[in-house]
């Protein structure tokens, strides 16, 4: 893991997908259909290193698409320390 004490703050210009956009690809493009029919309640991510959060399918799918799943930072790959391959960004959440 990261070596942080109480925490950190950064900033950083990311770049990547939105997961409503890959979620639609995947045939999820309604959170309530997807609720109701599919009994799709949450999205569950999975670290290499252990870590596992999930969101709701209402934030998953939100047709405003504020979720990214992040391949770069400021320009270069994503490091390894920021999450490298892959990082979810979930505005107002924190892991």
């Amino acid at each position: 893991g990261t070596p942080w004490g109480q925490g950190a703050i950064s900033t950083a210009k990311f770049g990547g997908v939105r997961l409503v956009d890959l979620l639609k690809l995947a045939g999820v493009d309604d959170p309530v259909k997807a609720q109701e029919e599919g009994g799709i309640e949450h999205v569950r991510f999975h670290a290499l290193d252990g870590m596992m959060a999930s969101i709701g399918i209402e934030k998953a799918a939100n047709p405003y698409g504020d979720v990214l799943l992040v391949y770069e930072m400021n320009g270069s790959p994503l490091p390894r320390d920021h999450g490298f391959p892959l990082r979810v960004l979930v505005p107002g959440y924190a892991a």
